[in-house]
């Protein structure tokens, strides 16, 4: 009987929480691991790595793109988990180790569409290494995606 009690409580419990959790939720729109940006200048490809941002000193948003969009118009973009992407090791001795940084180099433009991943910090975060890279090369590794104060 002790057990039945239990159950029941656990059961009333669960349900007060997610009654509560939706009457909190009315601006929830989803979780943010996938967003919608909408590109003016430039054209995403799936499974680009892709950087939004308004200057290199504020950040950005760094993720990967889920869609592929031509300039004007939304493209899904994932922005947190761990992505399977070209980067290049710089030279000079300078391997990627895993916990590296991996920079996407930004040249200004408010968008970018890039395939430019590095280690070299030319540009704004992109994630961490998860695999290690031989200095000079170039080879499709995990990174774990940082956003901007991650």
């Amino acid at each position: 009987m002790k057990s039945l009690h239990k159950l029941i409580l656990s059961v009333v419990v669960v349900l007060a929480v997610a009654g509560l959790v939706h009457a909190s939720g009315v601006n929830f729109i989803n979780d943010g691991r996938i967003i919608t940006l909408d590109w003016d200048t430039t054209a995403p490809t799936a499974g680009d790595p892709v950087v939004k941002l308004t200057s290199k000193a504020r950040g950005g948003i760094v993720g990967l793109a889920l869609t592929t969009a031509t300039a004007s118009q939304n493209c899904s973009v994932l922005t947190e988990g761990v992505v399977d992407v070209t980067v290049t090791a710089g030279g000079g001795g300078t391997a990627i180790a895993v916990g590296d940084y991996v920079f996407a180099a930004v040249a200004g433009d408010p968008e970018v569409c890039t395939a430019t991943l590095t280690n070299i910090n030319t540009g704004i975060t992109y994630g961490q290494a998860l695999e290690a890279i031989a200095s000079g090369s170039s080879d499709r590794i995990k990174v774990r995606l940082m956003q901007s104060g991650d």
